[in-house]
């Protein structure tokens, strides 16, 4: 993607974070967008379809984004006090985007974004799993899927609130809680 083609997705994207600040997506239209980027609609349709094109796509490029964030940290093999080091990247990350967060997971208006992310997730934590197998809980006959749900259903719970309440905590200090009430270390 050229220089010119980025510039204007970014102009896009920062339009309609600036319009789901005062509206919710679904009452978004393309003239609005355009408007507030301050690109024609023939540009905004050089990139995209439709509007839901355009949230499919942003969808897509931010758990893409997530991926390549998170593929190093995942890359190697499991030690122990690894959870803590991921936990904590994982939440600067979020921090770090907070904006773009706090919108596709607090405000719900971006309805693709969880199920993608929750999936997303689940196959990272699936495939990270085998490597955790020798930590599991003595005396816990607990599936490693029901492990993940579990997991999955806390972290991203925890990350919401954490959110909504404008991050009341430092990255570092939630990773740590997170880490600390994983009942399955």
């Amino acid at each position: 993607m050229n220089r010119r083609s980025m510039k204007t997705k970014r102009e896009i994207l920062q339009a309609v974070h600036s319009l789901m600040d005062e509206k919710s997506f679904e009452d978004i239209t393309v003239v609005e967008i355009v408007n507030r980027a301050d690109i024609s609609r023939g540009t905004f349709y050089l990139h995209y379809e439709d509007i839901n094109d355009f949230l499919d796509k942003l969808v897509d490029e931010l758990i893409q984004e997530l991926y390549d964030f998170l593929l190093p940290l995942y890359g190697k093999p499991y030690k122990r006090g690894y959870e803590l080091e991921a936990m904590t990247n994982l939440v600067q990350y979020i921090a770090d985007n907070h904006h773009v967060y706090r919108l596709m997971l607090v405000t719900n208006d971006v309805p693709t974004f969880t199920p993608k992310l929750m999936d997303f997730f689940r196959e990272l934590m699936h495939n990270h799993s085998k490597d955790v197998q020798a930590r599991a809980v003595p005396n816990l006959e607990i599936k490693s899927e029901i492990e993940i749900w579990y997991g999955l259903s806390a972290l991203i719970g925890t990350i919401s609130y954490w959110l909504a309440e404008d991050m009341p905590y430092s990255p570092e200090y939630l990773a740590a809680k997170i880490v600390e009430l994983n009942p399955f270390q």
